[in-house]
This record gives C-alpha cells, structure tokens and sequence, in this order.
C-alpha cells in the first residue's frame, strides 16, 4: 500500500502574484491546464488522471512559480505505473482491478490536497478578468 507523499503548494500561493497570461510564454499549455484543472474541480476528469496530464505540461510552463506544480508533479510520480486514461483498455481486468483499489487508497489520501492544488493553480493562473469577477 502506498502512503501519500506530498509536498503541497497550498499556502504558498500568497507568496507570488498571480500570472499575467500574458507572461506565461506558452498560453496553449497554461490554457490546456486551466481546462483540466477545472475540468477535475468539476467531476469531468479523475483526479489522478488530472495531475498526470497537468505535471506533462510542466515543461511548457516554465514561467510559473514551480511550487505550482509539485504537487501534481508528485501524484503523476506516485501513480506513474497506473493506467489512469486510454492505456486501461489494454488492461487485464484482474489486474486492473486491483490497480484501482491501490489507486483509490492512495486518493483516499490526497484527494483534499489535490482539490486544494487545482483550486490554487486556478486562482494563481488567473486572468485578470477571471479575477475582477471574484
């Protein structure tokens, strides 16, 4: 069983301004972020799934303060080895069921920390627009 290690950007937010879109050098990332991120906010994208897909944009993102994504960057690297998208159809089922109760543990444990890094991506990547209507 796996114990949730974290290292959560809750609470460090405060400590940047938000970014300007228009700083952020590759918006089509940030943009595809944005939409995963609520995407997972909403129940349309598994958690898990949204991290993962968040922390391969990383490199894209550079421009962001890089506590901004650690802890997606850590779920990704905590479930690396986990089907989470289209790979589960190639999945044996005995051993895709068992890989979702170890992942439905592990986001038993974190599934808090993740929403609270969604949220804070969200509020930090902002547009100023987005942010006036707050």
């Amino acid at each position: 069983m796996r114990t949730a290690t974290w290292s959560p950007a809750h609470g460090r937010a405060e400590e940047h301004s938000p970014v300007s879109i228009k700083h952020v050098s590759d918006t089509d990332a940030l943009q595809r972020a944005r939409q995963i991120a609520t995407s997972a906010l909403a129940g349309e994208v598994p958690l898990l799934l949204a991290c993962r897909e968040i922390a391969a944009l990383r490199s894209r993102l550079l421009d962001l303060p890089p506590e901004t994504l650690e802890g997606f960057v850590t779920v990704a690297s905590e479930t690396d080895t986990s089907p989470l998208g289209e790979e589960r159809q190639y999945w044996e089922p005995k051993a895709l069921a068992a890989r979702d109760r170890g992942n439905a543990e592990y986001l038993a444990e974190v599934k808090h920390l993740i929403e609270d890094d969604l949220k804070q991506f969200l509020a930090v990547t902002a547009t100023s627009s987005e942010r006036s209507d707050e």
